[in-house]
């Protein structure tokens, strides 16, 4: 018992312990070969990832392996070099030579010779656990740096198109595209013409409400909508076209052209890319807003204004944050390590939507990808806390909240948690079509008792303890040697005596004579932390 109270005051001192960061770029260099590479990191739904070593070699596309197609090319002097996506036409021919890729925590960087000329490009997501407004922000960048590499000045301009796949769940689905001015921004959007609001839920789907956005300023920049073949070879052959405010039609895309001039020395850019999904989740019967938008009293494009002007700033955040997660994996289990949690992080967090509940609560939901997508599953929540634990404990109450709100209202009447509460993004009640009364109770218990070691008291646990001893009541009764049930491992089917079941419901008994201890209940403390003895010595 020792041990398991040192592990809980362990966990406590580390997350107390952030080391200072500084604002210098360099930071360790990410050697990994990556199954696939971030993109663009939002949310479940606003997510691209490119499938191959190099950019230009697949289209960008959503986890679910549907094309989000986005394309990027490059011309030098009069020729092009496409640096990212594919195309079937065949107009950007030529590609640009990737001579590097290095995945961060928060950034994606690639490097390309295209002729004469260097280019850097660099893709980051905010998503900064201490500010949940930058984490919440729907907004990506795209950063662009050009070089001459042969000492000479080279006309340099640089395209962007955007499908509207990006805002359909069908590519087929009618679409419409608009673009306007707001401040010194041009901006592009892009969505479906039916706008059915939170009208699907499912594991293989993707947004179709709600608006993709692409923005730049508006100095040397034009910007078009329409059929990509006729986009692309107005870029190819200097065609200027003129701007289109407003199309519907089912395959117009989007595009921004950026004139950089005569470059030698390196000139820098940006591209935003985000999503305004109006009402992100269907919470018991009521539909929320997307955090940043909680009151409902903010747009867009105001977001958009202040992101264009907060760049350099963010930047610079990214890359501090990046050395020091970096450095600390590093110290912790070595470079391997590091690269896998550079991979990682993005695609961890980027799987949870944050919301605000109708009574101010956090809720950090989590879906369920390439599984029957579940919103809110407990035993999503148990494997992802600790990423969480560590940064900002507020987001791993966002994931219980909403489970202990299920658990105490009139929804639900078992004596152990749900598995989930609902199907993404319908957070109505549990639509597992099985329980998992043992892995469910212990998750619950165990993250209670972490967030209780992390912030040295039991505040947090005292708002459900009838919850929580009720679960530990029903893990003391049923969960040493566990009938026939499912655990987290549901693919392998439902099986008695499960050895794992039977550890977690020990340390979970455990963890919640710790709380008792931690609040002052001296007799509760004592005698659950006998039973987790008596059970952990059979």
């Amino acid at each position: 018992m020792k041990k398991f109270l040192t592990l809980f005051l362990f966990v406590s001192f580390l997350c107390g312990c952030r080391s200072s960061q500084d604002t210098e770029y360099p930071v360790i260099q990410n050697d990994l070969r990556a199954p696939t590479y971030p993109i663009i990191t939002i949310d479940p739904y606003t997510s691209g990832w490119s499938f191959s070593d190099k950019l230009y070699e697949s289209p960008v596309r959503h986890w679910t392996g549907k094309e989000f197609p986005l394309t990027g090319a490059i011309k030098v002097d009069g020729q092009v070099f496409r640096f990212m996506g594919t195309e079937n036409e065949k107009i950007f021919k030529e590609t640009a030579v990737q001579t590097d890729v290095d995945v961060q925590p928060t950034q994606a960087h690639y490097y390309f010779k295209c002729g004469p000329v260097n280019l850097k490009l660099t893709f980051t997501a905010p998503l900064f656990p201490d500010d949940l407004e930058l984490l919440a922000q729907p907004i990506n960048y795209i950063t662009h740096e050009v070089s001459s590499n042969d000492q000479k000045k080279h006309k340099v301009a640089i395209y962007f198109e955007a499908s509207p796949a990006w805002a359909l769940n069908d590519p087929c689905q009618q679409s419409i595209s608009e673009g306007f001015e707001s401040n010194d921004l041009f901006i592009l959007r892009t969505g479906s013409l039916e706008q059915q609001i939170l009208g699907k839920q499912g594991d293989d789907l993707r947004i179709d409400w709600g608006y993709f956005y692409m923005t730049a300023e508006k100095k040397n920049t034009v910007y078009s909508i329409g059929l990509s073949r006729e986009l692309r070879a107005g870029f190819m052959n200097g065609i200027k076209k003129e701007s289109v405010n407003r199309r519907e039609n089912s395959g117009d895309n989007i595009v921004i052209t950026r004139n950089l001039g005569q470059v030698k020395e390196p000139v820098t850019g940006k591209l935003m890319l985000g999503y305004d999904d109006m009402y992100s989740i269907q919470y018991f019967g009521q539909e929320l807003r997307p955090y940043w938008n909680r009151k409902g009293d903010r747009f867009i494009t105001q977001l958009l204004v202040r992101a264009s002007q907060e760049h350099e700033s963010l930047l610079h955040r990214a890359y501090a944050f990046d050395r020091s997660l970096m450095e600390e994996a590093y110290r912790a289990g070595g470079k391997e390590y590091a690269e896998l949690c550079a991979l990682a992080y993005r695609q961890a967090v980027s799987a949870h939507k944050l919301v605000e509940s109708p009574e101010g609560d956090l809720l950090f939901l989590s879906k369920e990808n390439f599984s029957n997508g579940s919103i809110g599953t407990v035993d999503v929540a148990y494997p992802a806390a600790p990423l969480f634990l560590y940064y900002n404990v507020e987001l791993t109450k966002g994931l219980l909240n909403p489970i202990f709100y299920y658990c105490e209202s009139a929804g639900w009447d078992k004596p152990f948690p749900p598995h989930d509460i609902g199907t993404y993004p319908r957070a109505n009640g549990q639509t597992y079509g099985a329980d998992m009364p043992v892995e469910e109770a212990g998750n619950m218990l165990l993250l209670t008792t972490l967030i209780s070691a992390v912030e040295r008291n039991t505040c947090y646990a005292e708002r459900h303890w009838s919850l929580l001893t009720r679960w530990a009541d029903y893990l003391a009764e049923h969960g040493f040697d566990p009938e026939n049930q499912l655990c987290t491992d549901d693919f392998a089917g439902h099986w008695a005596h499960n050895t794992n079941l039977s550890v977690k419901t020990i340390l979970g008994i455990a963890g919640y004579g710790y709380m008792a201890g931690l609040s002052g209940k001296k007799e509760i403390a004592h005698k659950y932390t006998a039973i987790a003895r008596q059970l952990a010595e059979k």
